[in-house]
């Protein structure tokens, strides 16, 4: 008995669906994905069932996990036999999904640095001083960068000593002291 273990989610395509990373390359004869994760979102990949990929815009494709694992910069998960290897082939550069209500919270109970994209910025005394509108993932911390009503940006790390607070309620985060860690954005 054959069994297809990938199937297209009927889900309504105004569900919101997050962004958890991108198939970077495949191996259809092995069933495998390398997944690039989303910054802060690794732990997504923990312990994974089903994976739900997101290609050419089409409603989520949800296949049956055989395994996964994490390496350095990668994501490899293996897709049940179930999956046809055709399947597979078609999976490159898919974006990798789930619904809002099933993002997993951070294994240390801290905000993943994704759940600040559109949050504005505002200095402690001084207001507000734009909203972030992209984050990029580095070797030694996250960086957002914050566009300013004029439509300039410039560049903050995300450190302890910049970052003092995130106010949900305003949807907000306030920062301290950003003038020794500022970079101008010069596009």
């Amino acid at each position: 008995m054959f069994v297809v273990l990938c199937a297209s989610l009927g889900v309504a395509m105004t569900e919101e669906w997050i962004r958890t990373g991108w198939v970077r390359s495949i191996n259809p004869a092995r069933r495998e994905l390398r997944i690039k994760p989303e910054p802060g979102r690794t732990h997504q990949f923990d312990g994974l069932d089903w994976i739900q990929l997101k290609m050419d815009g089409k409603s989520p494709l949800r296949c049956k996990v055989e395994s996964s694992r994490v390496r350095e910069s990668a994501v490899i998960v293996r897709l049940s036999a179930g999956v046809p290897r055709d399947t597979v082939a078609l999976m490159l550069n898919a974006e990798t999904v789930v619904l809002s209500e099933e993002l997993k919270q951070s294994p240390d109970g801290r905000m993943d640095v994704s759940e600040l994209m559109d949050m504005d910025v505002v200095q402690e005394g001084k207001g507000a001083l734009g909203t972030i509108t992209k984050i990029y993932s580095t070797k030694a911390n996250d960086v957002v960068e914050v566009t300013r009503p004029d439509g300039t940006s410039f560049m903050l790390p995300v450190i302890d000593k910049v970052f003092l607070n995130v106010d949900l309620e305003r949807d907000a985060v306030i920062v301290g002291d950003i003038a020794p860690f500022v970079v101008e954005n010069e596009d």
